[in-house]
């Protein structure tokens, strides 16, 4: 979802290019080189911060690389794509 991705990158959605594609369809989702707010949070040399995804993910599964918890998650409980 461009919202989400927007959201999770502070990126605008024209900048995130996510694209909704079907499950075994490669390259949906945020790009690889792009950090998303969780991974910034554990960059912080100020504080330690713990990351928990919750609810839809939407933000890319082609691959093992795109899971929330390979994004800066420490853990992921919901769903990966929409209507489950």
């Amino acid at each position: 979802s461009p919202t989400r991705s927007s959201f999770l990158s502070g990126r605008y959605p024209l900048h995130v290019n996510q694209v909704n594609r079907p499950l075994d369809n490669p390259g949906g989702g945020v790009h690889l080189g792009m950090y998303l707010m969780p991974a910034m949070l554990k960059m912080s040399k100020l504080a330690t911060y713990h990351t928990h995804q919750i609810g839809k993910w939407h933000c890319g599964m082609s691959n093992e690389a795109y899971l929330p918890v390979n994004r800066g998650f420490d853990s992921s409980f919901g769903y990966l794509g929409g209507a489950e």
